[in-house]
């Protein structure tokens, strides 16, 4: 693999699927109707109204199937589907891999810091490491964020 045509190309789901079960969803919508109800007994309508949406979305959310997409990393950026990014939006970048989850996290450089993950399925991690190292500095003290703490123990 020369340095100037260097890629590697998979096909992974766009992000990990939990089962869940119909008590996730009755916990779902019990905690929605109890913050509505409390939204609308101290007379925050709008607050009731929110809840109702945001517990309307997450459960769409939740209900939706990941695509399978193609994944290109090579010497200019990331390609994830239809979607490019070039490294230079990556502040740092590390990969995550245990049993549970085998990714590529790619904290963005905007003031969001958002982070990019990426399933690796079947790639080799230390492969998607070297390649990507070459471009976007690794840090080794990342951790999740409390948004992908929050989902990945809640299965969502």
């Amino acid at each position: 693999m020369s340095n100037k045509n260097s890629y590697l190309e998979w096909e992974a789901p766009e992000f990990k699927e939990y089962a869940k079960s119909w008590v996730w969803y009755v916990a779902l919508i019990a905690i929605g109707l109890l913050l509505a109800a409390y939204q609308t007994y101290v007379g925050d309508y709008f607050g009731a109204t929110t809840v109702v949406i945001l517990a309307l979305l997450v459960a769409w959310f939740a209900n939706r199937k990941p695509e399978v997409i193609t994944i290109v990393l090579d010497n200019e950026g990331i390609t994830l589907g239809s979607m490019r990014i070039p490294y230079k939006h990556f502040k740092h970048f590390w990969v995550v891999n245990t049993k549970e989850h085998k990714t590529l996290n790619l904290e963005a450089s905007t003031y969001l810091k958002q982070t990019v993950i990426v399933e690796l399925a079947d790639q080799d991690p230390d492969e998607v490491r070297k390649l990507v190292a070459k471009h976007v500095q690794e840090s080794e003290a990342a951790t999740p964020s409390f948004s992908q703490r929050i989902a990945h123990r809640f299965n969502f």
